[in-house]
């Protein structure tokens, strides 16, 4: 026969239990924090597109190819130069990114031309010249600053 516990060893204590319901609550707001509703649309957005460059960099240097990003309203596309020509490549950093409605991407000091290849060219050597994408998200402008393979998002305005 077995005898039942003594009255003051069963069960939890009321610090015990409150230690484990802050702890529920931090993981909680943490939770909230970083998946939360975006309170910038473009900041998101902004920061995938970086490092969509920098894996696009990577791989013109892996596959010693030039690959080139092509700006289009709402959306943008990876291309790769094969065959004497630039051909779209959706293997490249996913292929390319849709900008949500109300996003206008451009890159800073250029005109608009209509241009045959990719507005922004990324070097198999790893030489790409410096690049500058603003992302307008109406009130709120985002500056994509992108050298030696790294890129460097800064919210302006």
């Amino acid at each position: 026969m077995t005898r039942p516990p003594a009255s003051g060893t069963a069960g939890y204590s009321l610090v015990e239990v409150l230690v484990v319901m802050t702890l529920i609550a931090l993981v909680s707001g943490g939770v909230w924090i970083a998946f939360g509703p975006d309170k910038r649309p473009g900041e998101a957005e902004a920061g995938r597109l970086a490092v969509a460059l920098m894996r696009a960099e990577q791989e013109a240097i892996l596959s010693g190819e030039f690959v080139g990003l092509d700006i289009e309203p709402g959306s943008t596309h990876f291309l790769r130069f094969r065959d004497g020509e630039w051909q779209a490549d959706p293997s490249i950093a996913g292929g390319g990114l849709r900008l949500d409605e109300g996003l206008f991407l451009r890159l800073a000091g250029a005109a608009a031309t209509e241009a045959e290849g990719p507005d922004l060219w990324l070097d198999p050597t790893g030489a790409s010249d410096p690049a500058t994408l603003l992302l307008d998200a109406g009130e709120q402008r985002y500056r994509i600053e992108f050298d030696a393979g790294r890129a460097r998002v800064e919210a302006e305005g």
